[in-house]
């Protein structure tokens, strides 16, 4: 197993908001569309060594007044992390911008996960997003329009079909169970 070229060497939150939903009905569908997410990541290089970076990511699920949603949370984390000796200089701020967010919002993810789990209702594992935008000013493939080649950061609902409650308390994959 080789090493990555992004370590993350030390992470922690700077804030962690969270409440449970008391117009949420659990008989009806969840409403998770993708914006009704917010997620923007913060880079600050080192300025005494390039290969270092400090990344926060910002994620929230603010209250969005008729919308069928379990939570309302917000937190940030920051993360360290140092990039390995031999990754080319030209691509290194394009790897950290597309990792290091990944790797926090994964983190995020769990985060959000435990805290949902010790409320009123089950827990809720959040949608995944993508990072990767692709290079300033790619070649679009014969016959199709350079527009349909931009990205951003997408947010991927999860099933909104309700799933029976057991009796044991379960994490749901996608959305909290009913």
């Amino acid at each position: 197993m080789a090493a990555p070229p992004l370590e993350l060497q030390n992470y922690f939150l700077t804030e962690l908001q969270f409440s449970a939903n008391r117009q949420f009905d659990p008989s009806k569908p969840i409403e998770t569309k993708p914006v009704h997410f917010v997620c923007n990541p913060c880079f600050l290089p080192d300025p005494g060594n390039p290969r270092h970076y400090q990344v926060a990511l910002t994620l929230k699920h603010p209250p969005n007044e008729g919308i069928n949603y379990p939570y309302t949370f917000a937190l940030e984390i920051v993360g360290f992390f140092v990039i390995r000796d031999g990754y080319p200089e030209e691509g290194l701020e394009r790897m950290v911008r597309i990792t290091a967010p990944s790797l926090l919002y994964g983190v995020a993810r769990e985060v959000v996960r435990a805290a949902t789990g010790r409320g009123p209702f089950l827990s809720v594992i959040i949608p995944t997003v993508s990072f990767f935008e692709p290079p300033a000013n790619p070649m679009p493939p014969a016959g199709e329009p350079a527009a349909a080649l931009a990205t951003t950061a997408a947010v991927k609902p999860p099933p909104t079909k309700p799933r029976a409650r057991s009796k044991a308390k379960k994490e749901s994959p996608a959305a909290p169970e009913r």
